[in-house]
């Protein structure tokens, strides 16, 4: 499911993802900031949220990697959506774990906290079927934080020494799924 991508490509990468789950967007443009990399604000059309983002940013282990010339850095992979319906709510997703072994622990189910909109979406069944895929994915949480509806992978930005002096970046990608879409429409609708 990991897609290795570099980081100029990224940009096509997930537009093409994006029209392969069927989005219809207006426009991909790179977003750039310190230590962030990835797709700025896509509009979408029809569906409940409004606008779509992708990117990178690495940790503060990341940073430290990266400053010392390591090959792999750290890094946090957010995928951000605008709900076409303003909102201040702020929950966030907990992970419920099985024990499966002495030392090893499984997903088992997912919990949402932080007020009505939380016992919402812990009614949603579906979301939680979404929700258990994206976890096998390898998200760490999904919440909801200064009006927008977030979900997060924890991943790697690897440095490949093109030349002498250049540095090409490579992204560990987790394409859009459409379970991620799924869900995103689902938290978005019960707003």
């Amino acid at each position: 499911m990991i897609a290795e991508v570099r980081r100029d490509d990224l940009p096509l990468f997930i537009s093409s993802k994006l029209g392969e789950l069927g989005v219809r967007f207006k426009e991909v443009k790179p977003a750039k900031g310190y230590n962030m990399f990835g797709i700025d604000w896509v509009e979408v059309e029809g569906l409940e949220f409004k606008a779509f983002k992708a990117y990178f940013k690495l940790t503060v282990w990341g940073m430290d990697a990266a400053a010392r010339g390591g090959g792999k850095a750290p890094a946090v992979m957010e995928y951000a959506f605008t709900p076409a319906k303003q909102t201040r709510e702020k929950v966030e997703s907990v992970w419920e774990y099985v024990k499966t072994g002495l030392f090893s622990k499984e997903v088992s189910g997912v919990r949402w906290k932080g007020g009505g909109l939380a016992e919402r979406l812990n009614a949603d069944g579906v979301l939680k079927e979404n929700m258990l895929r994206l976890a096998a994915y390898g998200m760490e949480r999904a919440y909801i934080e200064e009006g927008e509806v977030r979900f997060r992978f924890n991943t790697q930005v690897v440095n490949v020494r093109k030349g002498l002096l250049s540095v090409e970046q490579v992204f560990y990608c987790i394409p859009p799924t459409r379970e991620m879409f799924e869900a995103a429409q689902a938290i978005c609708r019960a707003l």
